[in-house]
């Protein structure tokens, strides 16, 4: 047999057993008879031996899972029931031989920004070659334990343990569950088909807490850390009478004796610390703390002559580390996949700095995995929400600006992976899309819909004729032709060119503002720096305006500046940068230094940047905008597009930075760069995946220059204000004079 069909046939026979694995838990599907929300499963089994077995497991809301007394995992992620996802773990380090006891938590009926209000459910399957073990009716179940309802909350849920009456650890192995009722069947088909997890299990990395063990505690007690985080706890402890004791989410509630618990809900601190409550005196013996998020490594690396730059990216990835969990979220105080935050930022940042589980370069499952989110959200009209799963319906729960997003965030998907399967999956939601935005056409030819929902846009949230959401909608309907070319649509493709182009024309005849050389912000308002700036990075713009924008822009760029948020300054250096000056290369640098100050100072203990420059929710992936640029700027690495060509564009844009160096993180590989400015001289070296070529602009003065890479001569080409070189794969050192 050839190895290609080899291949073929494995995937074939990978793709039947997951389906047989979906297919059995969705037939699993088992409740408590009671109608309790926080119910624990148990079942007691004999193995004859020890062997390689994996467990499948599902539940609504969420489970924590205990074998053989063993905590193993905590899931699932983020779903919405029309396509559940369930976790598939390696448990034989777990097993025992002989009898074995798995022991599940499960809270059910929770909605919040993760979860959707739904019928409680649970399922499992543990294989190995030698037995089987699935949820049914002879697994014993209770909803009367000291674990008791949850209490959803928009970031997650509060959850209550009550050990005063209990009759033992329900979670253990010696427990006796003899009395308890069994598991009733329920209908499977309640959920949509089931799916494997689309995305690594998460990691939970033990977190070193600044506190000496044993301890007395009273009423509060402060416990310090390195920086902020994203955290479970486990806690033993000794009580003499009955108290209460609180920490992050969770409340136990312990009559006299030692105690053990551990939190289920993932919390975030601030300002470094997270404080432990208590309504009686307890003594600690050992407390733990577990850092869950998604399982990145990060393998960039930024350093430059300025200090404070230094401090900054570092911190901007400690933050999206920090909340990037079961998907890419906003903070710890909302935890929502929100469209806009994953395209503008995480993903970008995440792409040229981590690695995820696996070694996958640039790894592109998390954005994947939101899009694919997003799209379950569509209506009837084809709308799409501005985040999901959840069942928030306010005033964000539709964003148009980040609607367009999605698009633009498939299509990246697709440039950097090649995945066309998943766009032809999205292909019906995209044309959804598409289609209701058309439809919100007024007879002036332009979208109708709210403006740019952000804090600093003066038309926020007001539904009008306006240039942001018109040039939003330009950008999704050129980036939804380019997807139809790859579904083969030839017709989508013909509508959606046509459609941008007609969009265009309006957009440059009905919104100019021939007086000012400027774009009104709407048909009934004045122009804005968002009415330059959007239109300018979304391309909307015809060529004989661009240059009297783009000119009011760059002469307004301090209050421009000024009246922005964080999250707007993403748009701000890109548009900077891409003006390929040494002026605005600099003026990028003193933005940061002046806007990013409170988020780098030292008095920062919590090393998480904010939603807000003045520092407002200090634990906020908007913060860590800047951050892409010191790798993608400074550093200056990039893909070229298609990646199918294994090229990379390497132009470092410094500023009035001496020196640069780091490593970039791509679809190709990992670069690394080094860069030193001196007073006749541009110093460099550089490493180059192999089998890969990079198209290299080295920073030149004007006049007569050599070029010397590995101590020889070099052949350049004058560019601009670079010389440009061409390398192939390799390690490479040397000097611009």
């Amino acid at each position: 047999m050839k190895p290609r069909h080899f291949i073929i046939l494995l995937g074939l026979l990978s793709f039947s057993n997951t389906r047989a694995h979906s297919s059995l838990l969705q037939r699993s599907m088992i409740w408590s008879p009671g109608d309790e929300n926080a119910v624990v499963f148990r079942k007691t089994f004999t193995i004859p031996k020890i062997g390689k077995t994996t467990a499948f497991i599902f539940a609504d809301s969420y489970y924590a899972l205990y074998l053989n007394g063993n905590y193993v995992l905590s899931g699932p992620s983020r779903f919405d029931p029309k396509r559940p996802e369930y976790d598939v773990v390696p448990v034989t380090s777990f097993l025992k031989q002989r009898q074995n006891t798995i022991a599940v938590l499960v809270y059910g009926g929770i909605a919040n920004g993760m979860r959707m209000q739904h019928a409680p459910g649970f399922a499992m399957e543990l294989v190995s070659d030698d037995y089987q073990i699935i949820s049914d009716i002879t697994w014993t179940c209770s909803g009367n334990t000291s674990f008791k309802s949850a209490v959803a909350k928009w970031q997650g849920f509060d959850e209550t343990i009550d050990a005063t009456n209990s009759t033992g650890d329900c979670l253990g192995v010696g427990f006796n569950d003899s009395a308890w009722p069994k598991a009733v069947c329920i209908n499977g088909n309640l959920w949509g088909p089931f799916f494997p997890r689309s995305i690594p299990l998460l990691s939970e990395k033990q977190v070193r807490c600044k506190l000496q063990l044993p301890v007395q505690v009273d009423s509060t007690l402060t416990i310090h850390f390195d920086r902020n985080y994203l955290l479970t706890a486990e806690l033993n402890f000794t009580a003499t009478e009955k108290t209460e004791v609180r920490i992050g989410n969770t409340t136990y509630i312990a009559g006299p004796g030692s105690h053990s618990f551990r939190t289920f809900d993932a919390f975030g601190i601030t300002d470094a610390s997270c404080k432990l409550s208590t309504s009686a005196q307890i003594t600690i013996q050992n407390m733990r703390f577990f850092n869950r998020v998604y399982p990145f490594e990060r393998r960039g690396t930024f350093s430059c002559s300025d200090s404070a730059l230094n401090r900054l990216w570092d911190m901007s990835l400690h933050t999206l580390e920090q909340v990037t969990e079961d998907g890419y979220q906003d903070c710890p105080w909302e935890r929502a996949e929100w469209m806009g935050d994953a395209a503008v930022i995480e993903y970008p940042l995440t792409r040229v700095s981590l690695v995820g589980e696996g070694n996958v370069l640039s790894d592109p499952r998390l954005i994947r995995k939101m899009i694919r989110d997003i799209s379950l959200s569509a209506d009837s009209s084809g709308r799409l929400k501005a985040h999901h799963p959840s069942d928030r319906f306010d005033i964000h729960a539709y964003i148009e600006d980040y609607s367009c997003l999605w698009v633009q965030s498939l299509r990246e998907y697709y440039e950097f992976t090649g995945d066309a399967d998943f766009v032809m999956e999205m292909w019906p939601v995209l044309t959804g899309l598409m289609n209701w935005f058309l439809k919100q056409q007024t007879e002036t030819g332009l979208i109708r819909g709210r403006e740019f929902v952000i804090v600093d846009n003066p038309l926020k949230y007001q539904v009008c004729e306006g240039a942001t959401l018109n040039a939003f909608v330009y950008k999704a309907l050129n980036d939804a032709a380019f997807l139809a070319g790859i579904v083969g649509d030839d017709d989508k493709t013909v509508l959606y060119k046509k459609a941008a182009t007609t969009l265009q024309q309006t957009f440059n005849t009905v919104l100019w503002n021939d007086s000012l050389k400027l774009f009104n912000a709407s048909t009934t308002y004045e122009p804005t720096y968002h009415s330059a700036l959007i239109p300018l990075d979304r391309g909307i713009i015809e060529p004989d305006k661009k240059s009297s924008v783009k000119k009011w822009l760059l002469d307004s760029i301090d209050k421009a500046s000024e009246s922005m948020m964080t999250y707007t300054h993403f748009w701000l250096f890109k548009f900077l940068y891409a003006q390929d000056e040494p002026e605005w290369d600099k003026k990028v640098l003193d933005l940061i230094k002046a806007r990013y100050k409170n988020f780098y100072n030292a008095d920062n203990i919590g090393f998480t940047v904010a939603e807000s420059f003045a520092g407002d929710r200090p634990f906020h992936n908007f913060g860590s905008a800047a951050a892409y640029f010191m790798s993608a700027n400074i550093l200056g690495v990039h893909v070229k597009l298609p990646l199918s060509s294994d090229v990379l564009f390497i132009k470092p844009q410094l500023g009035y930075l001496s020196q640069a160096s780091g490593t970039v993180v791509t679809e190709h590989g990992l670069v690394h760069v080094d860069w030193k400015k001196k007073f006749d001289a541009f110093e460099f070296s550089i490493t180059i995946p192999d089998n890969k070529k990079a198209i290299v602009y080295l920073p030149a003065p004007s006049g007569d220059i050599n070029c010397e890479i590995n101590e020889k001569p070099a052949q350049f080409t004058r560019e601009h204000r670079y010389a440009v070189v061409e390398l192939s794969g390799g390690r490479y050192k040397g000097i611009v004079r």
